[in-house]
């Protein structure tokens, strides 16, 4: 009934997935599940960064696989975390 309810939890199981993706050697699929990590929970930790501190570690993963990847981050998705981020 209240989808949005779960979407944190997801942002988690995007980022694990993210993660075994990574130690499959399978980096652009990795890539793909760390950004949908933070454009899921970015919206939450917008709102409530305390309640979402785990935050720091996916857009550290984002960032990392992007570097790995040889492509830039999303800036437009990352600038007001990183705002929130640095305090």
């Amino acid at each position: 009934a209240q989808p949005a309810a779960f979407r944190p939890d997801l942002a988690m199981s995007l980022n694990n997935l993210g993660d075994r993706l990574a130690e499959h050697d399978r980096q652009k699929e990795a890539l793909q599940a760390y950004e949908e990590a933070v454009r899921t929970l970015a919206p939450f930790f917008l709102r409530l960064p305390a309640a979402f501190s785990r935050m720091d570690y996916m857009v550290r993963d984002y960032v990392n696989a992007c570097e790995a990847a040889g492509c830039e981050p999303d800036g437009a998705l990352l600038k007001p975390v990183l705002a929130v981020l640095a305090g």
